[in-house]
């Protein structure tokens, strides 16, 4: 079909937060060439519903090849785009830093110690770890990141460019997050 036919994804937010700003600009830095990995086009902001409308960004799942001749190859691709989108003029309104990280991450290792409590004792000493290497840490300038950038939400087409969807924790953040 035409244009208009196109297939489209659709989320319903929460909160009444018109994201397409953000999407804008990250579609905008992959057609110009500053991602090198494809991102959905945004297609509008439906306050009513409080929903965001978004194109298909094409290719399949990309776990499969990363296990086939071109794995390597692949594997550095992610890495570099990720480095990428770190690197880009990017302005993401959320704030996602050290901090709230490993908030996060002693929130799993309580939930790890109720579901297997004969791990209590060791994931408390790792949490205890986790919060003196935090303690440690210094200040640096947060750049963008994707948020949850697992190999789930990626994505490569018949020509080997890849693509990165669900960009839900979007944010000024450490790139090594990303990474992890």
């Amino acid at each position: 079909g035409g244009a208009g036919s196109a297939a489209r994804f659709v989320k319903v937010h929460a909160d009444n937060v018109d994201d397409q700003h953000e999407v804008r600009a990250r579609w905008e830095a992959s057609v110009s060439g500053a991602l090198s990995f494809a991102v959905a086009e945004p297609h509008g902001w439906d306050e009513p519903t409080r929903s965001s409308w978004y194109g298909v960004v094409p290719g399949g799942p990309v776990s499969p090849s990363l296990f086939g001749p071109q794995g390597t190859q692949l594997a550095h691709q992610v890495g570099a785009s990720l480095g990428e989108l770190a690197s880009a003029a990017l302005r993401p309104s959320r704030r996602d830093d050290a901090a709230n990280q490993l908030a996060r991450t002693q929130r799993r290792l309580v939930r790890a110690a109720a579901a297997v409590p004969a791990l209590a004792a060791g994931l408390s000493r790792a949490s205890d770890a986790l919060t003196r290497a935090h303690d440690r840490l210094g200040a640096r300038p947060l750049v963008p990141v994707h948020g949850a950038a697992h190999l789930g939400q990626w994505l490569v087409d018949d020509t080997g460019r890849l693509g990165l969807v669900d960009f839900d924790r979007f944010a000024l953040g450490e790139p090594e997050f990303d990474l992890a």
